[in-house]
């Protein structure tokens, strides 16, 4: 059975398994175990499933696998200058970190900001962590995501750019082990998601057109 992966895995899959025959021919099994076991590892965490995503025009979807762990009426500084609504999505190590497009439309904004790598999961991560915020429009109707690094997840990988069109579901990036999403949307989007709520990128609609 083929496991779709993210090309960006390869190389540090590869590495593992390197490590892992190299120790097992010197005959040192604990240390090749346990680089087996990395190799098993980075195949699940840069997975990369197929998804059939059904979307419409006026729908948000959710652009990472994980859980809604804050929703919050906030500013947020960059690319609205008006009070709208975050939703916060948290991956751990075992989701899929692969983000995507949640939206159809065109990338008017992009901006990449250091910072520091406190734990995703911490409600101040958005203002003080190292993120890549990327602004989506079609047609008037405009959306912000956030990805943000994390104590672990040190690396924000991004595969489109600055006025590049997309359709909602698109691969737009990876965050490298255990991070954080957020979106930004305005009072023109009803809410369609609860405190808690497990997500997956593509499937679960976030947010709908008023």
């Amino acid at each position: 059975m083929k496991i779709p992966l993210a090309r960006e895995g390869y190389f540090h899959i590869l590495i593992s398994l390197f490590a892992f025959v190299l120790f097992v021919t010197l005959r040192y099994y604990a240390a090749g175990f346990i680089f087996l076991f990395a190799s098993l590892f980075l195949v699940c965490f840069f997975r990369q499933p197929q998804r059939r995503i059904v979307y419409k025009r006026g729908m948000v979807l959710s652009p990472a696998d994980g859980r809604v762990v804050q929703i919050k009426r906030v500013v947020p500084g960059v690319f609205f200058d008006k009070e709208v609504t975050r939703v916060s999505i948290f991956m751990s190590v075992f989701n899929v970190h692969v983000n995507l497009a949640p939206m159809e439309g065109k990338i008017v904004f992009m901006e990449h900001s250091k910072g520091k790598y406190l734990n995703a999961i911490n409600p101040k991560a958005s203002e003080l962590n190292e993120a890549c915020a990327m602004g989506f429009e079609f047609e008037g109707e405009r959306i912000l995501i956030k990805q943000l690094a994390g104590l672990i997840a040190r690396r924000i990988k991004n595969c489109v750019k600055v006025s590049e069109s997309v359709s909602a579901g698109d691969k737009i990036g990876i965050i490298m082990f255990g991070s954080r999403v957020d979106i930004f949307m305005d009072e023109s989007f009803s809410l369609k998601v609860d405190l808690g709520q497990k997500v997956k990128a593509g499937l679960t609609l976030i947010g709908e057109k008023t």
